[in-house]
């Protein structure tokens, strides 16, 4: 008996819209706050700082002092405006970043497919 398989269809690409990015870093501090006014300093034009998260939990803005915090940060960016970033201010925003001394152990670019996030939202987001 013959095995009949479909031809192979593609989809119909998603609109795939670069919204942000996910920096992770290491950072021995442990006040989310002066992280936070580290973190603005190499800010670009259309990105702009919006959360920092330490193992899942919001530190900043308004966390909360007792949250017990290790040395991996997770600091989002947004673009402003709701609207797309550039990768060349992505690279910008990193290049601003280590010049300044800020340890960058990974990031993870934020896209919307078809306007729907594509990323999971941190805590209240």
């Amino acid at each position: 008996m013959a095995l009949n398989i479909a031809p192979y269809c593609r989809k119909t690409p998603a609109q795939k819209v670069l919204t942000g990015i996910d920096i992770f870093v290491d950072w021995q501090g442990n006040d989310p706050n002066k992280l936070a006014f580290l973190l603005q300093q190499p800010n670009t034009s259309s990105l702009a700082l919006t959360m920092i998260t330490n193992r899942g939990t919001k530190v900043w803005p308004n966390g909360f002092d007792e949250t017990f915090c290790t040395d991996h940060w997770r600091c989002r960016y947004y673009v402003n405006n709701n609207g797309s970033v550039q990768k060349k201010e992505i690279v910008q925003l990193l290049a601003n970043a280590d010049e300044l001394g800020i340890d960058i152990i990974k990031t993870e670019n934020l896209y919307t497919f078809n306007g729907v996030k594509g990323f999971s939202l941190g805590q209240g987001e």
